[in-house]
């Protein structure tokens, strides 16, 4: 980590925000929590797509493509009211120093398939 160094970091965690959002938007229902804008954030995302419980997405996300994910109120209960995501929670995914856009694009893809196949 130290030889990559924090400005690659900050690099790859904006490629991954500008990649990601404007994507995850264009999903059925979802809201997005948070700065919409990339610099205006790091390389987590909090969401909740309508009709779908974020447990439930989280643990299929988990089961079918290996995605680790973090579901529920993440210790906010009252960020989420105000958010007026209580008592659900949201779902949130969180990126790391060595994920890639192709862990981005993967994400992108289970969650299509997941609310395609159970809107259906």
């Amino acid at each position: 980590l130290l030889k990559r160094g924090v400005a690659n970091v900050r690099a790859s965690e904006l490629e991954l925000m500008q990649y990601l959002l404007p994507r995850l938007r264009e999903l059925a229902g979802i809201t997005v929590y948070g700065p919409q804008d990339p610099v205006a954030r790091v390389a987590v995302v909090s969401f909740n797509i309508e009709g779908f419980d974020a447990a439930h997405l989280g643990f299929e996300l988990d089961e079918r493509y290996a995605i680790a994910v973090r579901v529920g109120m993440h210790c906010a209960p009252d960020a989420h009211r105000s958010l007026n995501s209580f008592p659900q929670g949201a779902l949130r995914v969180g990126f790391g120093p060595f994920s890639t856009l192709e862990d981005a694009k993967k994400l992108l893809t289970a969650l299509k398939e997941l609310t395609a196949s159970e809107r259906g």
